[in-house]
């Protein structure tokens, strides 16, 4: 009696066990299928049909390098800014999405849009992947060293800075408050530049098509320096230029760089040019600024390269200056021989000019010791233009490059 007593306890524990197990079984099964349902993000057909409309495949790419493949994030046409960086911010392991700034894409140059997009300037995706009526779906992206509503209470200002020999060096991005003056921008300037200016006066200059067009005060607030239309050019003051050294006589001239048909002639091997020019009309883009001459001649001058300043005495001869300039920008002396120096006065044609004329009188007294631009008398190295060509009708932005092959 005593073993079938335990043998039915045995059965009856076994059944309890495989009980037991069939229900925690059920359980999993219900855990399971619970996490599946999370786990979708869409539970009705209505709210899936409305992702499947609304889903947009967005390429991005980095702004310095446009021609990249990218990568894709899939996103939805109402998603809002935040949505959106935080998402891309996800994706390139960044922790902070206010560190990105976006730019849109330009419909007809396949490129990126000239200004980039203020924080939070476009309230949908559906907006930032339009240009013009053309939807797109490509995006370019920055990475910043500080936050983009942070950046966006600073003004930026592109400063090339250029050495005594009115070489560029390097260009120079310089942050400032909006109310600071071109005088915080040259200090901040020399920081960068370290010991060999520390000691050294700097100005800001405005040039555009190979002329200075403005030497701007240090003064004056950045707020109306505008740095896209400008190429702002800082430069270390000649110590015969600083205010302090100008005798009675003493002026401070334009000097350019130029070339004509004659010099084009001469490069060819022909020796017959014809020797003058016309009035100065300012053409829009092109490899210099170019002067038409009148109807009578073909002569053109083409302005090219990095103009400069330059003092000169009330008694001083060309010669003179001829050497000097040759000191300044360190050309040896079998190319030197070779430049032809002019004067290029306004709206009349260019003069060259010999060696034992006073270069002074040439020059009609000015208020005061820079011009504006086009509209002033300048001295012209005439030489072949060595450098990179752009053609004409081109902006200041196009310059012919080396091809590069993108694989």
């Amino acid at each position: 009696v005593d073993q079938q007593h335990q043998q039915h306890q045995q059965q009856l524990g076994v059944g309890l066990q495989q009980q037991q197990q069939a229900v925690l079984q059920q359980q999993q099964q219900q855990q399971q299928g619970q996490q599946q349902v999370m786990q979708c993000r869409y539970l009705r057909v209505p709210e899936f049909l409305s992702y499947i409309r609304n889903r947009r495949l967005v390429t991005f790419k980095k702004l310095d390098d446009p021609k990249e493949p990218g990568f894709q994030l899939e996103l939805l046409r109402e998603q809002d800014y935040d949505t959106v960086t935080a998402a891309l911010a996800a994706k390139l392991g960044l922790d902070d999405p206010t560190k990105i700034r976006l730019t849109q894409h330009n419909a007809y140059s396949m490129m990126p849009q000239r200004a980039p997009m203020k924080y939070r300037g476009v309230n949908k995706l559906e907006d930032m992947l339009r240009h013009a009526g053309h939807s797109v779906d490509v995006m370019y992206y920055e990475t910043l060293d500080m936050s983009l509503p942070q950046l966006e209470q600073l003004k930026s200002l592109k400063v090339n800075f250029h050495n005594d020999k009115t070489e560029f060096v390097a260009e120079h991005v310089i942050r400032l408050p909006h109310h600071s003056q071109v005088g915080d921008v040259l200090q901040e300037l020399s920081k960068k530049l370290g010991p060999d200016y520390a000691d050294r006066k700097l100005r800001l200059l405005e040039v555009y098509h190979s002329k200075i067009f403005k030497v701007i005060a240090p003064t004056e607030e950045i707020s109306s320096v505008n740095d896209s239309y400008w190429l702002l050019r800082a430069e270390p003051i000649p110590l015969d230029q600083d205010e302090s050294s100008f005798s009675e006589g003493d002026r401070l001239i334009h000097v350019c760089h130029i070339s004509t048909n004659n010099t084009k002639a001469e490069s060819a091997g022909n020796n017959s040019p014809t020797h003058q020019s016309g009035p100065n009309n300012d053409a829009a883009g092109g490899g210099g600024f170019i002067t038409t001459a009148p109807a009578t001649t073909a002569a053109t001058v083409t302005v090219f390269g990095d103009p400069f300043l330059l003092r000169i005495g009330p008694q001083e001869t060309v010669g003179a200056v001829r050497s000097r300039v040759q000191g300044k920008l360190g050309v040896a002396a079998a190319d030197f021989e070779h430049w032809r120096l002019a004067f290029v006065p306004v709206h009349a044609q260019l003069e060259y000019l010999s060696d034992e004329e006073v270069l002074a009188e040439r020059f009609a007294a000015a208020e005061g010791h820079h011009g504006v631009g086009q509209d002033v008398n300048y001295l012209g190295l005439e030489h072949e233009d060595k450098g990179p060509k752009r053609p004409v009708g081109a902006t200041r932005h196009t310059y012919e490059r080396a091809v590069k092959i993108y694989s």
